[in-house]
């Protein structure tokens, strides 16, 4: 799927644009600032702090530090300055989550992940990332991903691009050659469905951090990813990236449009991510059995 099938902003969407200084160009400008600063905060942070706990059903959702809730901090007190009309949806329960006035369909809507891969983050790993995305009108039309121990950042607006840029260097666009072909699984993946994915000839790799694998070949770290569970809003952070890279997000009843998952009759489950719709196809279709 190239960047020009996927649908155009909604008329919601065009709305929500013409705040005098709310549009995703103006998102990408801020949290990419605000990114650099989090992301000082947790590289500072890594290895000096314990683990709290929250609430879930396994180790990566459990996981949280006092890195998480600094990092959100410095993000949203940005935020909440540039854009104070915006809702957030926010990883965790802080208090500068309700600066945001609450969610309405007329709204642009930011997303928030101060450490996405929280246990890669506690563990010592250097795969974490600071990222959001700019949601109006139910559709993404901007994702930051910043990479603090690789010093790496990546940015895409809605049909202009995917760019990259190392800490000091110069913008990029993100493409991509030869890139390795693994693939990239959450950690709960089916033995069988790791085993069928490999006999089309992949490495398959477990990863602890959705931006990694919702971003793999925008990122060039893999071919494609595959999860068999709905994503949310964070992980589809990743998605808009690889498509505006001239890759492909695949679902069972077609291709990604841009969509807010939480958004809309259309159910989303199962899904791969690749390089091209071609292959995002074939690791869905192996990864499902």
């Amino acid at each position: 799927m190239g960047t020009s099938e996927r649908a155009a902003p909604s008329r919601l969407a065009l709305m929500a644009l013409e705040r005098s200084d709310a549009t995703p160009a103006r998102f990408i400008e801020v949290f990419r600032a605000a990114a650099l600063q989090a992301g000082a905060v947790a590289r500072r942070l890594q290895g000096e702090i314990r683990p709290r706990s929250k609430e879930g059903d396994n180790p990566e959702s459990e996981a949280l530090s006092a890195a998480d809730l600094a990092s959100q901090d410095v993000l949203l007190l940005r935020l909440a300055d540039a854009f104070p009309h915006a809702a957030v949806d926010a990883e965790e329960d802080t208090q500068t989550a309700r600066l945001f006035p609450p969610p309405a369909p007329e709204q642009p809507l930011i997303v928030v992940d101060p450490i996405d891969g929280s246990l890669n983050y506690l563990r010592g790993a250097k795969a974490y990332a600071v990222m959001a995305a700019w949601i109006a009108g139910g559709q993404y039309l901007a994702s930051v991903i910043y990479f603090p121990a690789w010093r790496i950042m990546y940015w895409a607006e809605a049909h202009k691009g995917c760019y990259r840029q190392r800490d000091g260097g110069t913008p990029e666009p993100a493409a991509w050659t030869n890139l390795p072909r693994r693939i990239l699984v959450p950690p709960r993946t089916p033995q069988a469905a790791r085993r069928r994915l490999q006999a089309l000839g992949f490495d398959v790799k477990v990863s602890h951090c959705s931006a990694v694998d919702s971003a793999g070949p925008a990122l060039g770290r893999a071919v494609g990813s595959a999860g068999l569970l709905a994503p949310d809003r964070r992980r589809a952070i990743g998605f808009l990236l690889a498509c505006e890279a001239g890759g492909s997000v695949m679902f069972p009843d077609g291709p990604w449009h841009s969509g807010d998952p939480k958004v809309g009759a259309r159910k989303l489950g199962a899904h791969a991510v690749a390089d091209s719709e071609e292959r995002a196809r074939r690791i869905l279709s192996a990864a499902l059995g």
